[in-house]
């Protein structure tokens, strides 16, 4: 059986969904990094690790956003809930 080659153009485009991919981690790891800061203000001032209205406020903007981008909002909703349950997980993480 022979392989066919993978065209150029296909090529470039998975090189650029990989730089994307990077750059998303990146975005990742510097958002973590301000959200740790947050829980450690939380958790000296006896503040809850969860915010349940600002996280609702924040996922209806973020849903908003993402139809404004032509992105599948419940999509863009279950990945940010996901992520807000990261983040409540590492603040529960500072409570001494």
């Amino acid at each position: 059986m022979q392989k066919i080659p993978v065209p150029e153009e296909l090529l470039r485009l998975r090189e650029q969904i990989d730089a994307l991919d990077e750059e998303l981690l990146q975005v990742l790891a510097k958002r973590f990094q301000v959200t740790a800061q947050v829980g450690m203000l939380k958790a000296i001032n006896g503040l809850d690790s969860l915010d349940e209205e600002r996280e609702a406020r924040k996922l209806e903007t973020l849903q908003a956003a993402a139809l404004e981008k032509e992105l599948n909002p419940g999509f863009i909703g279950e990945l940010f809930q996901m992520i807000f349950a990261e983040v409540v997980n590492n603040h529960q993480s500072y409570k001494q």
